[in-house]
């Protein structure tokens, strides 16, 4: 191991022993994107994903009243299953029907 750290130091003299570990993965990353851009490439370590983004690409098309049913079905079984709704008591078609109606 510690001819490992010898050969890595002696190719890299900027690196001291000292650094912390944050320095040293900030470090890191500069080199790797330094590499990256020299080959042509994107970066090897990318920023993480925003948690409001949407992720991939998707197309949703506009809601047509016969969906209401589906609607209705998903969004009740996720109330059951799921944890990422505010309700807690399942809705009726009627109730998403109103909201439709807003909406057109």
């Amino acid at each position: 191991m510690r001819q490992f750290i010898a050969e890595i130091a002696r190719r890299d003299p900027n690196m001291n022993e000292s650094k912390t570990k944050a320095e040293q993965q900030v470090a890191k990353q500069a080199r790797a994107t330094v590499m990256a851009a020299e080959a042509g490439t994107r970066p090897l370590l990318e920023e993480p994903p925003k948690p409001d983004e949407v992720q991939i690409p998707c197309h949703l098309r506009p809601t047509i009243e016969s969906d209401i049913e589906a609607i209705t079905d998903i969004y009740n079984q996720e109330i059951g299953e799921g944890y990422k709704v505010m309700d807690t008591n399942a809705l009726r078609q009627e109730d998403f029907y109103k909201v439709y109606s807003q909406c057109i």
